[in-house]
Order: C-alpha cells, then structure tokens, then sequence
C-alpha cells in the first residue's frame, strides 16, 4: 500500500510526529498519524486504509461530544477536578447538533479553517452571546482533536469572540407582577407549576437579589422571625458556590408577605434543615442550573397573560423593576444595602456578626420596604 500515501515528519513543539497524506488527497492538509517512529506510522495508515479508518469528518469525531454518559472528554474534565455539568453539556451538545453539524459535520477535521468558520458565525441571525457560545464550543472540540494528534493545530484559536451587545432589559409592570404573583397561593401555583418556584421568582420580585444569590440561599440564612435575609453567597456561572457578585455580603430585609410566602415553603419543603438549600433541583437535590431557572420564566409569563413581543424580559428584570420601584419610598443610602449595589467595592466580606449588626440597622426603613412592596404586588 506505500503507493496510496506519503509520509511526512514534521517537528512540533512537543515532539517529532509522523503525518500523512492518501494519494488523491493533494488539496487537503496532511493527517497525524500521533507516532515519532515511522514504522509505526506505516502501520497506523495501512491499518487507516484496511480495516478500520477513524473519524474523518467532525460528525463522526465528535459522535459522542457532550453526550453525558459517554464523553471521554467530559469524564476527562472530572478526573482533572474540574467541574462540567450535564445541563452545561445538554447546552453544547444542542450547539453540535443544531448549528455545527449541519454546516460542519460532513467536513474532514483537519479541513476546517477559522476563516469560513468566522464567516459563517457573522452570517448566523443570533445575538453575539450566541455566536460566543457557539465558537467555544467548536473550539473545544477541536482543541480535544489536537490533543489526540488528529490535527496539530486549533484553527479556531485565533478567531477573536464577539464584543458583547448590551440590550437594554424591560421591567414587569405593577399589573404584570399581579398578574404573575396573584395573591391566592393556588392560582400563584398554577402560574408557576409549582410552590417552589413561585417563592423563588417572588423572592426575586420583592428583595432585589440576584438569582444567583437566591438559588445560593440555604435556610440558615433566613431569620423569619426578625424578617430578614443575610445574603453571604452566590452561585458563579460555572456552578459553584462563591461570595456574591458585588464581592461581598449584605443583609435584605423582607417584606412580611415574602417571609410568610418563605415559611410556608419550608413547611413543604423535603429539605427544611438549617444547612439544606431552601431552592434546590429536583433532579440532584443540589443547587439549581442558571438555565433551569431561565426556562421557568417563559411558560409563567404565558400563562399570566402577558405581553412579551418586542420586550426584553428576562429572570433579570425582576432585579431591575425592584429598583426602578423602589427608589420612590426608599433613600439611595437604603436601596445600595439592600440591592448590593456600592459606591465602593469592600476588600474583605462582612463575618455574619457584622451582616446580622446590618441587618438591625436596616429594621428603621422597614415600613419603607414594606410600602415599596405593597405598591407592586397582592
């Protein structure tokens, strides 16, 4: 078979390695064979050409990329300590499947160039968030065939990201927040599909906090007797649980209506101890995906009757109608506190002693926090 290919050894950083090309093949790049030893590499080709070629194109390579149970990569990421989760690889997974593949999968691995890949992306009718995630996705499949030697370089390494395109967020309306949070606890429900949820997104509603922040909450951060919430952590975009954004952490007081709507959660709730989280993923019992709550927030909207074409509402704009409302009954000094918003960022967080001194301090706008609330929702 030494007709049908040649070889070629070409010096990398890491090494020599032994790349080939099969006759008929003069227009596409040279192939690694992943060996220094060249009569290993012509038994890798021949063994190419007989009985069992690998992956050509990107479709068959990347076959099982993301696939949950069966990703080498994914369980590679998990020995490494690193943390990967399975909503973040249904995500990429539908990047593959529903973008990439379609425009990619029948390409050879090695033919692909940043080139038409970047063309492609600017072509694309999506936001430039999208097109961000879908070039790191791409990336770090072809990262993965540089490190199996199938390509010796990532041609996707040097395609620069999308500069973000900040998109002004709407806010519900007083009868929009009504209409979401209806004060018969059955109705809210129904909006919602479930208690949980509609204590979450109400918390939202009339605490400013971020929902990063809340899906963080654990019940030991809740002092329903005093009615006040100390804010100390918040869940990261990839999972963890870290300080909050702001960088560090702040006490809220709570409206009497969202402390009762929080104690008659716990009551419900399986997880009800100090430590347990007081919202947490029916699937893992652990802390909610950024993407879970995101999809909650459509079919409720929907199914309160409102009017969604043309706006930009997101889990986001309950934070951002908080504040918009509440600066009419509250002083700025009040709302930075209680929203997490400063003139200065801290260097170090507050110790919870120093969060519960907050938390009092704050109890002489109380009447403030509950007339910015009752003028929003039932």
């Amino acid at each position: 078979m030494a007709g049908k290919y040649s070889l070629y050894k070409r010096k990398l950083r890491k090494g020599p390695i032994w790349y080939f090309r099969v006759s008929g093949e003069l227009g596409r790049p040279w192939h690694s064979t992943g060996t220094a030893r060249k009569d290993e590499a012509e038994a890798f080709v021949e063994k190419w050409l007989r009985d069992e070629p690998l992956p050509n194109t990107l479709a068959e390579f990347a076959s099982d990329f993301f696939v949950w149970a069966a990703c080498t990569w994914i369980k590679l990421q998990h020995e490494k300590g690193k943390r990967f989760s399975r909503s973040v690889a249904l995500s990429r997974r539908s990047h593959l499947e529903n973008y990439i593949f379609p425009q990619f999968g029948h390409r050879l691995v090695d033919s692909i160039r940043a080139a038409e890949v970047e063309d492609w992306l600017v072509n694309l009718a999506l936001s430039n968030q999208t097109r961000n995630h879908l070039l790191f996705t791409f990336r770090i499949v072809l990262r993965e065939a540089v490190r199996q030697n199938r390509i010796y370089a990532n041609p996707l390494e040097s395609v620069k990201q999308f500069a973000p395109q900040p998109r002004e967020r709407d806010v519900f309306s007083v009868d929009e927040l009504s209409a979401m949070f209806p004060a018969q606890l059955d109705d809210r429900d129904r909006i919602w599909g479930h208690r949980m949820w509609a204590t979450f997104f109400y918390v939202l509603a009339t605490t400013g906090m971020r929902a990063g922040e809340a899906r963080a909450l654990r019940w030991m951060d809740i002092d329903l007797d005093v009615g006040g919430v100390l804010v100390r952590r918040g869940v990261q975009p990839d999972g963890t649980i870290s300080t909050p954004k702001s960088g560090e952490g702040r006490a809220v007081l709570l409206a009497r209506r969202t402390a009762e709507a929080l104690a008659g959660w716990r009551e419900q709730s399986p997880l009800s101890a100090d430590d347990d989280l007081v919202f947490f993923s029916s699937a893992t019992l652990g802390v909610i995906a950024r993407e879970t709550v995101s999809r909650q927030l459509g079919p409720a909207v929907e199914r309160a009757g409102i009017e969604r074409d043309g706006r930009n509402l997101v889990v986001h704009s309950f934070r951002h109608g908080y504040n918009t409302l509440a600066r009419r009954t509250m002083p700025d000094r009040v709302l930075r506190k209680v929203i997490g918003h400063r003139s200065e960022r801290m260097t170090q967080l507050y110790d919870h002693s120093e969060l519960a001194d907050e938390l009092r301090l704050l109890e002489e706008s109380r009447d403030q926090i509950e007339a910015a609330v009752a003028g929003r929702l039932p």
